[in-house]
């Protein structure tokens, strides 16, 4: 093995723990949080609740004051700063990973991308235990960090 190699692979390793772990979770806080009726909505019923969510990143937008004036805020909904949060501080410490510049801009981005994922998966009623495919989530990870 290469000087290093070893270090990677553990690191690899890590990495592919924690996408694991944040995977598992989206899910059902996708379905808390928004408020996704699985159980009781039929699947068409589902997919208009959750394409009206997509509309204009409904998902994403928190409302927030400034001025007085109430705007919608772009990555200011409450699933996903309660997420976020969730991520960082309960059980699963990942404060320990931030940079430290304090920088969350990627865990934001990263989740909002998986909430994209989850909502899809929901709307279609296609999940699959390893669906989540990184790479394949690249173009709404980069358009979130432009959005950003």
């Amino acid at each position: 093995m290469a000087e290093g190699q070893g270090s990677v692979v553990k690191m690899l390793g890590i990495l592919e723990t924690l996408r694991d772990d944040i995977k598992s979770l989206v899910r059902p806080w996708v379905v808390l949080e928004y408020q996704i009726l699985l159980h009781t909505q039929t699947s068409p019923v589902v997919k208009m609740f959750v394409e009206g969510l997509k509309t204009d990143y409904q998902y994403l937008k928190g409302p927030i004051k400034v001025c007085g004036i109430l705007i919608d805020l772009l990555f200011g909904h409450q699933a996903i700063i309660s997420f976020v949060k969730y991520l960082l501080f309960h059980d699963r410490q990942y404060w320990q990973y931030i940079s430290p510049t304090k920088n969350v801009k990627p865990l934001i981005v990263y989740s909002s991308t998986l909430h994209t994922w989850a909502l899809n998966k929901f709307s279609s009623r296609s999940f699959t235990a390893t669906d989540f495919d990184v790479v394949a989530r690249q173009p709404t990870y980069k358009a979130f960090v432009k959005l950003f």
